[in-house]
């Protein structure tokens, strides 16, 4: 199956935070067979080789990592008048959410649409954006009861945005893209990486519940021990904003290094290696330096286990919508970032970075 195919279904999958269980399907049937997984109570894979090397424990281990939830609302009640009101999960500008049709999964675990809403703004002096607050979603029912018995649904009920996956040549538009592509390229290493000639062992972590921001199961994390950690996500791209006079961050300019993430700054040295092993193989990369922008928390991971990190991102337009652009040549970039450097890692290598 193409790489665009798998991003597709990886994409268009239900997976709120915390109502991953679609998203994780879908994501199970890319794990190659020569991996094993083990999945906790908060629905985190974590993935090994199954026949690891004899030397597992002696050789240094790199855990690649992405997130695989995406943000997405939840139903906190039915109001009289049989408008829904809603709780984010994970962070929505209200601009985004405003006339945005959804679909929200009832107690049936069938598909309802709605579209959210608020009092009308030609009522409005401000002719503003409502809140988030004040907005409501609208499935055509008029009274509470029609909500929960006509349409079964009721509080805690998962909503995501309703939208279409679509390409024109490199670029494509989809919901999730912000979330997903770090899962589809961490899905594609597995199934390129051939670990037997590899002087280290590739280990795999699909989060779930980041942008509800709960911490990782420690115990699991304390038994793979990674010497080396690579985070695979996305980044907002600012490249549509004229005279914004910051760094701008491009699609089709290659895939972005972090140098900071969630306050925690990745190793200078391993940053260098990956920028010069960038720059040898005429592999375009940016850099970033923003320590705000993150779609995990990861910091608290990273500061139980400290060990050397870096992230690699793709860079998303639209990063905070409902639906997001991202190019295809930013993405095949990655993958091929992250063979070449996991190619290239040794123990000595690994020990020197800080």
């Amino acid at each position: 199956m193409s790489t665009v195919k798998i991003i597709e279904e990886l994409a268009t999958a239900f997976g709120v935070s915390g109502f991953e269980l679609n998203a994780i399907d879908v994501a199970m049937r890319y794990i190659p067979d020569s991996f094993k997984v083990v999945q906790d109570d908060l629905l985190n894979l974590y993935i090994y080789r199954a026949n690891a090397n004899p030397d597992f424990n002696k050789r240094p281990k790199i855990l690649i990592s992405a997130q695989i939830d995406e943000a997405g609302l939840i139903v906190s009640n039915a109001q009289e008048n049989g408008m829904i009101s809603f709780e984010c999960l994970g962070k929505w500008l209200p601009s985004s959410l405003y006339s945005m049709k959804v679909n929200i999964e009832n107690l049936d675990g069938n598909f309802v649409t709605g579209i959210i809403t608020a009092h009308s703004s030609h009522f409005d002096e401000n002719k503003k954006t409502p809140d988030i607050e004040k907005m409501y979603i609208d499935v055509g029912a008029s009274t509470k009861e029609a909500v929960y018995q006509k349409y079964k649904i009721a509080p805690n009920c998962p909503i995501i945005p309703s939208t279409q996956f679509e390409q024109e040549d490199d670029v494509i538009i989809s919901k999730a893209l912000n979330s997903r592509l770090g899962c589809s390229a961490l899905l594609e290493l597995l199934r390129k990486i051939n670990d037997e000639s590899f002087p280290v062992e590739i280990l795999g972590l699909i989060s779930c519940q980041s942008e509800s921001e709960t911490q990782f199961s420690s115990s699991i994390l304390n038994k793979m021990q990674p010497d080396l950690i690579i985070l695979l996500d996305s980044i907002p791209a600012d490249d549509m904003y004229e005279g914004s006079g910051i760094d701008e961050i491009k699609i089709k300019s290659g895939p972005v290094l972090r140098q900071m993430y969630n306050g925690v700054p990745a190793s200078s040295q391993l940053c260098d290696y990956v920028l010069n092993k960038s720059k040898q193989h005429e592999i375009p990369i940016q850099s970033d330096f923003n320590s705000s922008i993150s779609t995990d928390k990861y910091n608290d991971f990273m500061l139980d286990l400290p060990v050397p990190y870096i992230a690699l991102s793709c860079p998303v337009r639209s990063f905070y919508g409902h639906s997001n652009i991202a190019s295809m040549l930013d993405y095949n970039r990655l993958v091929s970032m992250m063979l070449i450097i996991l190619e290239s890692l040794t123990s000595d290598k690994i020990s020197a970075f800080q």
